[in-house]
């Protein structure tokens, strides 16, 4: 479409974003897309966006000799107080507190140091966990729910068996039909295989060692905008708190 002479009199703009994922061994695909603009009947204008700011003088040095050397518009990175901005309007969207002011401006100044990359700031802060516990069916953050309750304090694991009377329960408090033992086991199954639990080795269902794979603050952090998890969550905090003071 570009590289033959046509009839139209209208210019084209290009843009391509992510330039850096262009470059091939030969760099002959930067290397026609650049030589585009340079024929006698061109008539389209290329903007390219790329992280490395001299790509075009590191991966393409010909098209100075070419006379199509682009011209190079550099932006600055983020600063600390960048960082630290974007990161507060996006956490102030939400209806809780999630981290607190010293960590933010921790990781703000540890970006700005390194890289200045928002996106590693933003990474920080949004564990892929999160993602898969939202995404579960509902049973299953049940589980985790309930996972919690026992992995309180000190106590690392218990048996499958304990975790689903404690599944059950909270079914029950909300009102919620709870699966059977074949079908909760089977969960559990899944949630191992997801690496959000760990199930130890034994004959009997029932007496397989829960260990619980991710951390607690995952869970309340990704759980915690559903109303009915924010009572079961709530249950759980009332329960951790009787069981310190005990």
């Amino acid at each position: 479409m570009y590289s033959q002479k046509s009839s139209t009199r209208n210019m084209m703009l290009i843009v391509a974003d992510e330039l850096d994922y262009l470059i091939t061994r030969d760099r002959a695909v930067l290397h026609d897309l650049f030589m585009l603009t340079p024929f006698p009947f061109a008539r389209c204008i290329l903007i390219g966006v790329a992280n490395a700011i001299d790509l075009a003088d590191r991966f393409l040095p010909m098209l100075t000799s070419l006379n199509c050397k682009p011209t190079v518009v550099t932006f600055c990175s983020y600063s600390k107080d960048q960082i630290l901005r974007i990161l507060e309007e996006r956490l102030n969207e939400l209806p809780y507190t999630v981290f607190q002011r010293q960590a933010l401006e921790l990781c703000a100044r540890k970006v700005a140091a390194a890289s200045g990359d928002m996106r590693k700031a933003l990474c920080i802060f949004r564990s892929p966990v999160v993602d898969s516990i939202q995404s579960l069916p509902h049973h299953q953050q049940i589980i985790l729910c309930s996972s919690m309750k026992h992995f309180c304090g000190s106590k690392k694991d218990t048996i499958l068996g304990e975790l689903y009377k404690s599944y059950s329960e909270l079914c029950k408090s909300s009102l919620i039909l709870p699966a059977g033992i074949l079908e909760f086991s089977n969960m559990c199954r899944v949630l191992n295989d997801q690496g959000l639990i760990k199930l130890g080795p034994s004959r009997e269902d029932k007496l397989k060692r829960v260990t619980l794979k991710v951390d607690k603050a995952d869970i309340t952090f990704a759980l915690q905008v559903i109303s009915l998890y924010m009572k079961l969550l709530g249950n759980w905090e009332e329960f951790s708190a009787d069981k310190q003071q005990l």
